[in-house]
């Protein structure tokens, strides 16, 4: 799936800017009221959201080729998740946490641990 989408590069960005504007719409949101099981829907909601928009960011950047380029969408994700958090600080209701970045960067680096093992794989089925 991965690679079909480094083929599909157009694809692969357009998928990557709907999961930014996502990302951007979600934190506009004004605040609920805490209701039980929200820390884990939050949970849930950060470390997807930003698995996704790593993932995409690798597939669209690297294209499995150069190191420095996975480097640069990794970095890239990072930026996103602080200006995310950032960006709360001036939505009514809401509030800017660390503790949110460090959940993204959980997901950043799933999906460069998922991102790394396809390109292994990839590498190992074309020696045979």
């Amino acid at each position: 799936m991965i690679s079909w989408f480094e083929k599909r590069n157009k694809l692969s960005w357009l998928t990557t800017i709907i999961i930014a504007i996502g990302i951007f719409y979600a934190s506009s949101l004004t605040s609920i009221p805490q209701t039980l099981g929200l820390g884990v829907r939050s949970l849930i909601y950060h470390i997807t959201a930003f698995f996704l928009l790593a993932i995409f960011l690798l597939i669209s950047i690297a294209k499995g080729r150069d190191s420095n380029l996975i480097f640069l969408a990794i970095a890239i994700a990072i930026i996103y998740s602080f200006s995310d958090e950032f960006h709360q600080l001036f939505v009514p209701g809401r509030v800017a946490a660390l503790s949110d970045v460090f959940i993204d960067l959980f997901g950043i680096t799933l999906s460069l641990i998922v991102y790394s093992i396809s390109l292994e794989l990839r590498t190992t089925v074309k020696k045979f």
